[in-house]
């Protein structure tokens, strides 16, 4: 087994067999699912033609601090699951994986 010391934050896809070998080889290091593929998946519970929550979805990681991101993903997941019922779940659930990165200085929120 390899493990590769310094590493803080591993961002992947949320696949078992990836996850698996992070847990394996960066023992200790903080794991972000990737919020692009979040999102990919929350628009599998919404019909093509519901546009216009993408934008706001985005601004939730351009909040300046750790209350105001999670406010804000709170803000949009009521919002998605008043209309999409199966959306709230889902987002209660990933909400600690794709927001990892608040547990790191501001300073290294715009590398990761």
């Amino acid at each position: 087994m390899v493990s590769l010391p310094g590493v803080c934050l591993v961002i992947s896809d949320q696949h078992s067999g990836p996850v698996a070998a992070l847990k394996r080889s960066f023992q200790g290091s903080g794991h972000q699912g990737c919020r692009v593929r979040f999102a990919r998946s929350l628009l599998t519970h919404m019909p093509k033609s519901r546009v216009g929550w993408s934008p706001r979805f985005r601004k939730v990681f351009a909040r300046p601090d750790p209350e105001a991101i999670s406010k804000a993903w709170n803000e949009v997941r009521d919002h998605l699951a008043s209309s999409f019922p199966k959306v709230g779940p889902l987002m209660d659930e990933g909400k600690a994986e794709v927001l990892t990165f608040t547990g790191f200085p501001k300073a290294h929120c715009r590398k990761i």
